[in-house]
């Protein structure tokens, strides 16, 4: 055993120097920062990433599309509707609403929509000049095909009286005058208290906490998390459909019934985790670093708080850097030996052949997670600069035994990348192997390099059916940030629920062992004259 640490130890006085050190961290610091610019360029991480002026482009897009409309009708609504949608958005740009995400710009598209077309329908009832079109209505001459618009007039003209039509748009500008109410004072709570006393919202434990503690915006990380924890209701009310539904609605996506109903209760379970994480969360005011794809959690990544736990999260993916540096620098770990004649002055010592093998696989191991903690540290701080530093002395939120809990952030984070380092091992069984069997260090070096880079990309091949089999394959867990990170996406992508990291684990010890022992045999049995 003494004999092995020394050699270990002999590696890396032979591979290391502050040279050597201070590049790596160079390199390490460049892709922190790079780590940082995709963090702002995505509209994941900024719930105020897009302003106003798009939603009153789009609103106006839609007015001019409805004018070139031959729905008459068609044309009306967009009069009472979105004409006056974009009027009460100006309205609060005016205000300092700068986010199209704001609870002011949402509360006007949806809450004040109907209010507004149902007005706009008032006075074209009571317009006396417009008799002509509502008896055509009325004789079911003119129709439209959106919105069920004449269906809603003739509601209107028939079942109320002139006295209750007055009444109900007085009613309407009461309302209308109390959302511009609330949008003057922009308190986000009394908005939700509003809601709530009009019976457009549920009060629940999440809305009671929200509106106690008197949270004035919607992006602060208590309102945040609220919209998260809104928007994840889809999978928890929906019910899974039948094998029946699932073949007449035509479903897509899913290899067979039993995938989608997999992949359904795989959702269901994270939206309740989600949830109880969320509001855990904002009780203890603590934020979570959950990560959504908003192609299975209907726009919850939209409302996502940046938070510097989600920047150094992205240590995962220096994975594929790592192995780069490594595979760049170590990949004449054994054919080196034999190149520059050191091999028969090793084999010479009193140390016998599969301990020196050993101890040289060891020894990448090591460096491996040397050089990934240092990435960690370089990241944390870069991190912390830019988002602050006091998130990351705050306990990661973990959900188990049916209940939240808080663990130190770094030992939870050291222990997925121990998980997330059994992959990158294999690589390294590769390399070992390559500069065993080859004597080529140029060979190993394009090998790996190749492999290192190509990793990176290569779980798209597993992708819309193409070749789902590579989840057997240690290639398609190289880079675990995907996985760890972001491990709905992988299932969903697939189709498949069962899929965990656990597999690429298991898949990769086995290729490890298999690797290594085929090596060792080369090593021990090679003759050193030839």
């Amino acid at each position: 055993m003494l004999k092995i640490i020394n050699l270990v130890k002999s590696e890396f006085i032979k591979n290391y120097s502050i040279k050597r050190f201070l590049i790596i961290s160079f390199i390490f610091l460049v892709c922190s920062l790079l780590v940082m610019k995709f963090m702002d360029a995505n509209p994941t991480f900024s719930p105020d990433y897009s302003d106003i002026d798009e939603i009153i482009n789009g609103v106006q897009f839609s007015i001019e599309s409805c004018n070139s409309h031959d729905d008459e009708l068609l044309k009306l609504s967009c009069k009472g509707d979105s004409e006056k949608e974009n009027e009460y958005l100006k309205k609060i740009k005016e205000m300092g609403v700068e986010s199209r995400w704001d609870w002011r710009v949402e509360s006007v598209r949806y809450d004040l929509g109907s209010v507004f077309l149902e007005n706009f329908y008032i006075d074209f009832i009571k317009d006396k000049n417009n008799e002509e079109i509502i008896n055509e209505i009325l004789d079911g001459n003119l129709r439209s095909d959106y919105h069920n618009i004449d269906d809603k007039i003739l509601d209107l003209h028939n079942n109320y009286t002139s006295k209750e039509l007055d009444e109900l748009y007085s009613n309407n500008n009461t309302i209308i005058d109390k959302y511009m109410d609330l949008y003057e004072q922009n308190n986000y709570y009394l908005y939700l208290e509003y809601q709530v006393e009009n019976n457009k919202i549920e009060k629940d434990e999440i809305i009671e906490l929200l509106i106690d503690r008197k949270v004035d915006s919607n992006f602060s990380y208590f309102g945040l998390g609220y919209m998260q924890y809104r928007n994840l209701w889809q999978h928890i009310e929906e019910p899974i459909a039948s094998e029946e539904e699932y073949k007449e609605i035509g479903i897509v996506g899913y290899d067979s019934y039993e995938d989608y109903v997999a992949v359904e209760k795989y959702l269901y379970t994270k939206s309740v985790e989600f949830r109880k994480i969320i509001l855990y969360s904002i009780e203890h005011e603590i934020k979570h670093d959950i990560i959504y794809n908003s192609e299975y959690f209907n726009g919850a990544d939209r409302y996502t708080y940046m938070s510097t736990k989600l920047s150094v999260n992205r240590i995962f993916h220096f994975s594929v850097i790592i192995t780069l540096i490594i595979a760049i620098s170590n990949s004449g770990i054994v054919s080196k030996e034999h190149s520059n004649g050191t091999i028969k002055n090793i084999i010479t010592a009193p140390v016998k052949r599969w301990k020196i093998l050993l101890s040289k696989f060891i020894y990448l191991i090591l460096d491996m997670y040397i050089l990934w903690i240092l990435a960690l540290i370089i990241l944390s701080i870069v991190s912390g600069f830019k988002f602050g530093f006091s998130d990351l002395f705050t306990p990661k939120l973990v959900f188990t035994g049916e209940k939240v809990i808080e663990v130190n952030y770094y030992l939870y984070l050291l222990k997925d990348i121990f998980i997330a380092s059994i992959p990158v091992i294999c690589f390294l069984s590769i390399l070992l192997f390559l500069s065993t069997i080859s004597l080529n260090t140029s060979l190993t070096v394009g090998v790996m390099s190749g492999l290192s880079i190509g990793s990176f990309l290569i779980w798209f091949i597993g992708l819309y059916d193409w070749f789902k089999e590579i989840i057997y394959m240690p290639f398609w867990y190289f880079d675990c940030g995907f996985i760890i990170n972001n491990s709905n996406f992988y299932n969903l992508s697939l189709g498949v629920g069962l899929y965990n990291i656990y597999t690429g684990v298991f898949v990769s010890l086995v290729v490890i062992i298999i690797l290594y022992l085929v090596s060792n045999i080369v090593y021990v049995k090679r003759d050193i004259k030839t």
